[in-house]
């Protein structure tokens, strides 16, 4: 009887065992598949840095074209106001010589 209760037990660890075992190989695997996920996501990850990166630069050379544009905009402005005022001053010196010469 005893070594019928010993050889059942031995079958129950060796059950035991092979659950294990299988257990353990469904881990592996998900393991294997969560690690490859990861991988995937990094490189993702890398690839939306390095496209980041690229659209920041992009971003601060149009930041700097804008500036030197607005630049550029002001000083023919001032450029355009001043030929006015040279403008309206000669056409008012030549109504005065006019009138001047009317008299």
């Amino acid at each position: 009887m005893e070594l019928e209760a010993t050889r059942e037990s031995k079958g129950m660890i060796e059950d035991q065992m092979e659950n294990q075992k299988t257990i353990n190989e469904d881990f592996d695997t998900q393991l294997t598949v969560a690690k490859a996920k990861l991988n995937e996501v990094l490189q993702k990850f890398t690839s939306l840095e390095v496209e980041l990166e690229e659209k920041s630069n992009c971003c601060e050379e149009l930041e700097a074209t804008c500036l030197e544009l607005q630049l550029q905009l002001e000083s023919v402005a001032k450029k355009e106001s001043l030929n006015y005022s040279i403008n309206e001053d000669e056409r008012k010196t030549k109504m005065d010589r006019r009138s001047l010469q009317l008299l």
